[in-house]
């Protein structure tokens, strides 16, 4: 019988577990390996000139070659743990036990008891580490990284000392207000009764393709349920589709296949949070709870065949494999087991002037 406590045998099952069904971050970026730990990509500036025009016997000039702006980062360290009981280690430790466990019984059912504490222990480690891949690609997805998430005055021990800011150099015209766009209706999305969405999203389309020169005839847009809500609410399309104006009951796939229709949008829905817990002088537990895209933002990423990857670096614990791994470790007074997730690994965008982000009701 497999010992639960091998680092092998938890690494098969790592490898297993779903990644959460809400998380849309590996989907955009995809993983790929790399052999370094400091990274240098370039971010090739988007082009289609013109040939020169010559005599027929004319000399043919040298143009330009292509234009790269280089952006540099390290890969990180991605890692959650747990520490096991004594009596869970003692029941998948104890060679007799181990030996009795198939006959079922007394013994059987501790050994199956403590076999589940170990299983709930990995797929918690396993889950903070897929949250924390999750979050760095959204904020790379949003222009920037800040490690720890902002907002958060006492950040939990397991988040480590880390601290660190990376810009991903989005062009500054893609970014901020949806009422200061070039084109747009000029008004918050949130004012139902004066909003033009549809307005905004083909003036950010366009702008998108003027600026970038980037194929924006199918572009994704990603977004909370409270932006659906003010897409719903809003006056114009309740108008348009013929609704009564206090009816809030839009057919919101109505709205979106119109918009795919008529713009080329894909909409994505995306509510997914992370938690983390504060621990007051008194030592009160809260658990509070953070979106990873909040919910006054839209994400427009436009229809490339890569808009980057999810650089996964080798590590010495995983026999110099990149992706997940697992590790055992065994500390002495106090006598403690503890077993761990991690992943080595960073966010890289190929293309950040072409990605937008916008504030919808500032």
């Amino acid at each position: 019988m497999p010992n639960p406590l091998n680092p092998q045998f938890l690494l098969e099952a790592v490898l297993k577990f779903p990644v959460e069904k809400n998380y849309i971050g590996l989907g955009l970026l995809p993983q790929r390996e790399v052999g370094a730990y400091e990274l240098t990509w370039d971010v090739q500036q988007d082009e289609n000139n013109l040939a020169g025009v010559y005599a027929v016997n004319g000399e043919i000039k040298a143009g330009h070659p292509r234009i790269y702006q280089q952006l540099f980062a390290d890969v990180i360290n991605i890692g959650a743990a747990r520490v096991l009981d004594a009596d869970s280690v003692m029941a998948l430790r104890d060679p007799g036990v181990i030996g009795m466990t198939q006959g079922g019984g007394v013994v059987g059912a501790i050994r199956a008891k403590a076999e589940r504490k170990v299983a709930e222990a990995l797929a918690d480690a396993n889950s903070e580490v897929d949250a924390s891949i999750e979050y760095l690609i959204i904020n790379a997805l949003r222009g920037s990284i800040n490690w720890p998430p902002a907002g958060v005055t006492n950040p939990p021990p397991g988040w480590g000392q880390t601290v660190f800011n990376i810009d991903f150099k989005f062009d500054t015209r893609h970014t901020g207000n949806i009422s200061a766009i070039t084109g747009g209706a000029g008004v918050p999305w949130s004012t139902i009764a004066t909003a033009d969405p549809a307005r905004d999203l083909g003036a950010i389309a366009v702008n998108h393709q003027d600026n970038a020169g980037v194929d924006m005839s199918e572009f994704t847009l990603v977004c909370s349920r409270h932006v659906i809500r003010h897409l719903a609410n809003n006056t114009t399309f309740q108008t348009f589709f013929r609704y009564k104006t206090e009816n809030t009951m839009l057919n919101f796939n109505e709205v979106k296949a119109w918009l795919q229709s008529q713009l080329g949008v894909n909409i994505v829905v995306y509510d997914a949070q992370y938690t983390y817990r504060s621990v007051s002088t008194g030592g009160a537990v809260t658990i509070s709870r953070a979106r990873f895209l909040p919910t006054n933002e839209i994400l427009v990423i436009p229809n490339l065949k890569s808009i980057g990857q999810f650089s996964t670096a080798p590590a010495k614990a995983n026999n110099w494999q990149t992706g997940k791994w697992t590790w055992i470790d065994e500390k002495v007074n106090p006598w403690i087991t503890m077993l761990g997730v991690g992943e080595i690994g960073f966010p890289m965008l190929a293309h950040p002037e072409a990605i937008g982000r916008y504030i919808i009701n500032a």
